[in-house]
This record gives structure tokens, sequence and C-alpha cells, in this order.
């Protein structure tokens, strides 16, 4: 498997979001699935739009392996706290 849930993630091609939203090619997001057989991932993506009043459009997308790079892979937390051990706590 290319990536697990909550990896982050950008786009290397121009999609149809599953809501109807047009998803440019090098937007940003998450993994929020993962399916095996086939492999392909649903994708949950901020797509920067200035009209908005946060600045982003959301949408889903359904995507192939060969159509996004991993940019940062998730790490659980490591306590019952919920915080990872490199995060000290005051």
């Amino acid at each position: 498997m290319k990536a697990k849930e909550y990896d982050g993630v950008r786009l290397l091609a121009e999609l149809q979001g599953d809501f109807g939203e047009h998803v440019p090619q090098g937007t940003e997001g998450a993994v929020i699935e993962v399916f095996t057989n086939p492999e392909g991932y649903m994708i949950d993506v901020a797509i920067p739009d200035d009209s908005k009043d946060g600045g982003y459009r959301y949408d889903c997308v359904t995507v192939h392996p060969d159509q996004f790079d991993v940019i940062s892979v998730y790490a659980p937390p490591a306590n019952e706290l919920g915080v990872n051990p490199g995060i000290e706590l005051k």
C-alpha cells in the first residue's frame, strides 16, 4: 500500500471531486479511507478559494495510487493523552 489513513498527500492530476468540485493538480489533502482490492484511496481535499471565508472549498476524491504523492506520514499519538511524546505539556 502506498499510503495509510491520515497521511498527507498532493494530487498529481486535475480531478473531479466526488461532490462535484473541480480539484486542481497540486491540491493537498489527507487519506480518509484505504481500499485494498483494487488498491485505491479516498482523500479529503482542501481546494484554495479566496472567495470563501476560510480560503478553501472542500471535497473528496477517490484515486488510484499513481494519482498522488505522499507528502507527510501520519504519526499516531503515543500515549493516553493523545499527544506525541516530543510535545512538552506544561
